[in-house]
């Protein structure tokens, strides 16, 4: 097998997981925190709510920001799915 493709399938699964781990550890703080906010302005709520995130929350966007892909877009989807 192709190293390059192995890496690549390791980090497409490191960012499925971590995805999936922002979504269900956040979901109740976006609705307690951002509530009606999309988009950019969703993401900044976010950022600008850490201290009052709950510590799920904070390490599921740790590891989050840490995997591949967490920048504009990509952020402002998935802070559209919580």
């Amino acid at each position: 097998m192709n190293l390059s493709l192995l890496v690549r399938r390791d980090a497409a699964s490191e960012l499925k997981f971590a995805v999936n781990a922002f979504l269900k550890a956040c979901k109740g703080d976006f609705e307690n925190l951002c509530a009606g906010k999309n988009g950019p302005d969703a993401v900044a709520c976010l950022k600008s709510n850490e201290d009052k995130q709950s510590s799920e929350c904070k390490q599921a966007v740790s590891k989050r920001m840490q995997a591949p892909g967490w920048y504009g877009r990509s952020a402002t989807y998935e802070v559209g799915h919580l």
